[in-house]
């Protein structure tokens, strides 16, 4: 097994989208966690370390801009990127997940070749970022 292996939390509430998701970035060497809503999101980065999170903006519960405002101003999860999934593909609202710290925006239904350009780009190798993770890692 490939111990550079990127992991890959997936925050996604439709069943089929998230199988389907998981299954194409697996084809590709990473391993994906899924969860179905940001609370479980928020207690599976506590407990394990992920290089890249992709969620959707419609999650019950604190919803998709509550899970991103956490984890972007807690400084264990606050350097992991985090790419927005969406159906709604409004300048505004690109801007304003933007603002909240996700690093790139995908809207739903995505072609499957520019999800893993965009998470390939984003899990590459960030000197900054994997000090962090190492050090959170390792306390």
């Amino acid at each position: 097994m490939n111990q550079t292996m990127k992991r890959i939390l997936l925050v996604e509430p439709e069943p089929i989208l998230a199988e389907v998701t998981a299954f194409r970035l697996a084809l590709h060497g990473y391993s994906v966690e899924t969860v179905d809503n940001a609370e479980s999101a928020l207690r599976t980065v506590a407990e394990h370390t992920f290089d890249m999170i992709l969620m959707d903006l419609e999650l019950p519960g604190i919803g998709g801009s509550g899970l991103l405002e956490e984890l972007s101003s807690d400084a264990s999860t606050s350097e992991i990127p985090v790419m927005v999934l969406s159906v709604h593909a409004d300048l505004d609202q690109v801007q304003r997940v933007v603002a909240m710290g996700a690093v790139d925006f995908l809207v739903v239904p995505f072609d499957p070749e520019t999800l893993e350009e965009k998470v390939a780009r984003h899990t590459a190798a960030n000197p900054a970022r994997d000090a962090a993770k190492q050090t959170l890692h390792h306390n």
